[in-house]
């Protein structure tokens, strides 16, 4: 069975080279982390792993993952003192935010799920313990942990509609993958009853919560009064997360509200990937709409229409400026990103 798994796996990933390395020369994505995914870290990380007493892997797909952890990892740290913890991600953003923000001794990309990419990782980083924040169920990967002695524990579980509805057509081979880890802490009594469902065993299954309700206040960024300012009195709606196409419905809201309330709001617009900030700002171009970039200063000599946020991890401590907030993902069939950052 794994054997196939990791076949189809393979050709899925030949078939798709040709986009995918388009995109990686188009959007410096995917070849730059290549060796890393193969199972090759950094020979300063694996020293840091060989001189520790003990090592703790927690795994954070992306932005949203790594910031979620950031309480987790405090209290490992706290009350692990002498083990040192490696923090890997999946995609860039996530890595650029794990590194600069997360009290980790490294950090590295996660591996392909081939076999021996994954015992690569293992023997140089050498856990104990791995975490694994949602629920990323990769088989070979869970199997070879297991292989290697450590313990899995995912946090912070979820189980998507969608995902639910696609691991159900697999359940058997879900159900032999998810035999190796030892302990799911899932957000609510859904996801835990979805999790058992597909095969968790009942006595490893339990409700933790949602970490993200355990975030700090974010970071008050220092643009903010100058954003205040441009806003000349007018109420500011910071569109967070945006995906294709919404950012279009979003300034067709923009232009009514100004039409109908006679004082035109400051949107703050934040695409969610960073690799479309260029496409975004060529959209206000050809809308002809006055926007300022906050990379290039969040001055302007007169009052804008849009200010685009092309940074990253500003977003949070963004929408304390906010009157209006719009979380990204939810005007579109990709199910809404977090409504807790603005909450916040």
């Amino acid at each position: 069975m794994y054997f196939l798994y990791s076949l189809l796996f393979g050709a899925g990933l030949v078939l798709l080279s040709p986009y995918l390395l388009l995109k990686g020369l188009r959007q410096e994505k995917y070849l730059h982390n290549l060796r890393e995914r193969l199972g090759r870290v950094p020979e300063k990380l694996a020293a840091k792993a060989a001189a520790a007493e003990g090592t703790i892997w927690v795994h954070a797909v992306s932005v949203g993952e790594a910031l979620a952890v950031a309480p987790l990892l405090k209290e490992l740290r706290g009350r692990l003192s002498g083990r040192a913890v490696f923090v890997s991600t999946t995609t860039r953003t996530g890595q650029k935010v794990a590194a600069e923000r997360l009290e980790a001794d490294g950090t590295f990309y996660f591996p392909l799920d081939f076999a021996f990419a994954c015992r690569r990782l293992l023997a140089a980083v050498k856990p104990s313990l791995v975490v694994i924040a949602e629920t990323e169920i990769w088989p070979n990967f869970l199997r070879e942990v297991r292989r290697a002695s450590a313990r899995v524990v995912f946090v912070n579980g979820r189980i998507s509609d969608r995902s639910f509805r696609r691991y159900r057509w697999f359940r058997f081979f879900v159900r032999r993958a998810l035999s190796h880890a030892d302990y799911f802490l899932m957000q609510s009594e859904e996801d835990a009853r979805r999790i058992r469902a597909l095969g968790a065993p009942p006595e490893r299954v339990a409700v933790g919560g949602n970490l993200k309700f355990d975030l700090p206040q974010p970071k008050r960024p220092a643009f903010l009064d100058d954003l205040v300012a441009l806003a000349q009195s007018a109420p500011i709606i910071v569109a967070g997360s945006t995906l294709p196409a919404e950012e279009e419905q979003i300034l067709q809201a923009l232009d009514i509200c100004g039409s109908v309330g006679g004082r035109k709001p400051l949107l703050v617009l934040a695409p969610r990937h960073p690799e479309r900030f260029e496409d975004v700002a060529a959209l206000l171009e050809r809308r002809g709409v006055s926007f300022v970039r906050r990379s290039q200063g969040a001055t302007s000599n007169g009052r804008p229409a849009v200010f685009l946020l092309d940074t990253l991890g500003e977003l949070a401590g963004t929408y304390a400026a906010a009157n209006i907030a719009f979380v990204g993902g939810s005007l579109v069939r990709a199910g809404g990103h977090n409504p807790i950052e603005p909450a916040l």
